[in-house]
């Protein structure tokens, strides 16, 4: 009987031959050493459980599973394909496995990615219909870690030239004074795509001159006038 060992001991093969009919070398299908071949991680975003794991190995006999373990708690999850989602930031185990006990590990840790933030900008003045370019604003708008921007004056009647522009031109309607919210609504990246955060600028919408030279009037030549005389008084 010749017996031959998995590397591993993982299972055993045996076979038996005539003594004299074992001549040179004998050759036995030995699978090989299970091994992890690609560990993909999404980094959960800061504050969330929402990592991700993905592993993929080959080696062994039989199909392979896969297991992860929270380093923190040893909390363990297991599944077939080796995707495992939801997951906190922190140190994880991550291993392989087939339906002969053997099974390899290594270790893998789930970071964290930031989330999105956002400066409406200083707040600013401006004189009745006149446009505003956020662009000449004292301190400018600006967001980090941002898919998206979209702006909105929190239901005023004017407009802007780009509402998801970082900093674009907001157009006030013609009767429009006074303060306005200009609030800048931004949307994260990557793990952190469905957080939206929001600021506000305030920008202050002055009613214009008008001017009003009087009624037209009369004098003698060589003669000073006094306008506050006129029969309509200039105002202003």
């Amino acid at each position: 009987r010749l017996t031959v060992n998995d590397n591993n001991s993982c299972g055993t093969r045996s076979v038996e031959k005539a003594f004299l009919s074992f001549i040179g070398d004998y050759t036995d299908s030995i699978p090989d050493e299970i091994t992890i071949d690609d560990v993909d991680i999404t980094p959960s975003c800061v504050g969330e459980d929402n990592g991700s794991i993905t592993i993929s190995a080959s080696g062994g006999w039989g199909e392979l599973d896969y297991f992860v373990v929270y380093n923190a708690t040893s909390d363990t999850t297991y599944d077939t394909n080796g995707t495992f989602d939801n997951l906190a930031p922190g140190d994880y185990t991550v291993g392989a496995y087939n339906d002969y006990n053997c099974s390899t590990t290594q270790s893998e840790t789930v970071g964290t990615y930031p989330k999105p933030t956002a400066d409406a900008g200083s707040d600013e003045t401006t004189c009745e219909n006149i446009d505003f370019d956020l662009t000449n604003s004292s301190d400018q708008p600006d967001t980090t870690n941002a898919s998206a921007v979209t702006w909105n004056d929190n239901g005023a009647a004017g407009d802007f030239s780009d509402p998801n522009a970082l900093r674009p031109i907001y157009e006030p309607s013609s009767w429009q004074v006074g303060d306005v919210e200009l609030i800048m609504v931004v949307q994260g990246e990557g793990p952190c795509d469905v957080t939206e955060v929001r600021d506000t600028m305030t920008l202050t919408i002055n009613t214009a001159p008008t001017a009003d030279a009087g009624s037209d009037e009369e004098t003698c030549e060589g003669s000073s006038f006094d306008l506050s005389t006129s029969s309509t008084a200039p105002s202003a």
